[in-house]
């Protein structure tokens, strides 16, 4: 029943695509020539929005896809980069200086998880939470303002780690638009060839996480991966250390049926 809903829902949200890129496929250059009509003053806009958005909690996937394909593969992921650095650093400045107080009445195990983790791996946990979003971005940007953590690094630390996400997002939105705008049969169209296999590699990576989750002899278990453990959605390393050394162990074993000769 949850697969089948699943598949419902994968299904509206691919029929709504579809039909959005047909509507904007008339439209597409009516809104590019306005908004390249804005001159220098597009990129600006762009990037002062994207901020804001940060800052408010509000999706910036769209911006991102937006920003490829309104300045292009090159520009397009300077300008996101840019753009969600400088919301991230408004969000920690906003919550160091000026609501540290509330947030910190706040805490919970999420929070707390995420402070001591600062603290024992410094700036590489945050490298870590911005390859890989364990947490959402908007909400980790407050999270970190009241650690212990020096903006230098964590400035620093964010625009460097965040580059290949973006590279990804932009190229998708800019491939999104050149199909859109210069219609070419699918065999000659490289961006969509690009834009398949990222979606090959996205649902293999989806299809690998579902079946370690219902694996009998999962690699990691669902419950480090979630963190339902505690049931605060975030995973301790050294829990995780633990239960990889004790799957080592169960494979390991004489009593396993894995290591039974016939």
């Amino acid at each position: 029943m949850c697969l089948k809903n699943q598949f419902l829902k994968t299904f509206c949200i691919l029929a709504v695509l579809i039909a959005s890129a047909i509507i904007f496929q008339e439209k597409a250059p009516i809104i590019l020539s306005s908004i390249k009509g804005l001159g220098w003053l597009a990129p600006i806009l762009f990037l002062l929005i994207y901020c804001l958005a940060t800052i408010l909690l509000l999706p910036t996937m769209v911006l991102t896809l937006a920003g490829g394909a309104l300045f292009g593969p090159l520009l397009g992921t300077l300008f996101n980069l840019i753009g969600a650095t400088l919301g991230a650093a408004c969000a920690f400045c906003i919550s160091r200086h000026l609501a540290i107080d509330w947030l910190a009445a706040k805490r919970g195990p999420k929070l707390n998880k995420l402070i001591s983790g600062v603290e024992r791996g410094g700036w590489q946990f945050v490298a870590l939470l911005r390859l890989v979003p364990i947490v959402p971005f908007n909400l980790v940007n407050y999270g970190l303002g009241i650690t212990q953590i020096k903006f230098s690094h964590y400035i620093l630390t964010t625009f460097i780690f965040l580059t290949p996400a973006e590279i990804i997002y932009t190229y998708c939105g800019h491939a999104g638009m050149d199909a859109l705008t210069h219609p070419t049969p699918l065999y000659k169209n490289t961006s969509i060839l690009v834009l398949c296999l990222l979606a090959l590699a996205f649902l293999g990576y989806k299809f690998f996480k579902h079946s370690q989750r219902n694996s009998s002899f999962p690699l990691v278990s669902h419950d480090l991966i979630t963190g339902s453990k505690d049931n605060d959605g975030l995973a301790d390393p050294s829990d995780m250390l633990r239960e990889t050394e004790k799957g080592r162990e169960h494979t390991l074993s004489p009593h396993n049926n894995f290591c039974k000769k016939d």
